[in-house]
């Protein structure tokens, strides 16, 4: 068995032996450090390729269709009326391609709401006409 011995009596060879072992240990930890690094990187990598959905679905209409009848409603209130998680919810609503659809829907409600004002004030108008 290794005695042992006081740091100023070691021979040159018994360093050079600790040295090794030390450069091997640290050369391990720099890989598993390397390979932690590249994970972080490919999994932050994909999610940014996959960030937003390209199409929408039934249940993103639905997102939408809950939004419209709850109009101060909040995501979390959403995700558990309809089943979903919060992110996933705040996933959908803030892709563009909802955006923009979402717009579309709101400027035709509004369109409507208008022309439906403007002829149930004609109609009062000529209610009162003699």
């Amino acid at each position: 068995m290794h005695e042992s011995v006081p740091n100023n009596q070691r021979s040159p060879e018994e360093w050079y032996e600790e040295l090794d072992k030390f450069e091997q240990f640290f050369r391990l930890q720099a890989a598993e450090l390397s390979n932690a690094l590249a994970k972080v990187k490919e999994a932050k990598e994909s999610m940014g390729k996959h960030k937003y959905p390209k199409k929408l679905s039934q249940r993103h209409m639905a997102v939408l269709k809950w939004f419209i009848d709850h109009p101060s409603g909040k995501h979390y209130e959403c995700a558990k009326a309809l089943g979903y998680s919060p992110t996933w919810i705040s996933r959908i609503v803030h892709s563009p391609a909802f955006q923009a659809y979402s717009r579309r829907v709101h400027e035709k409600m509004f369109c409507d709401m208008a022309m439906a004002k403007e002829l149930h004030f004609l109609a009062n108008v000529m209610k009162r006409k003699p």
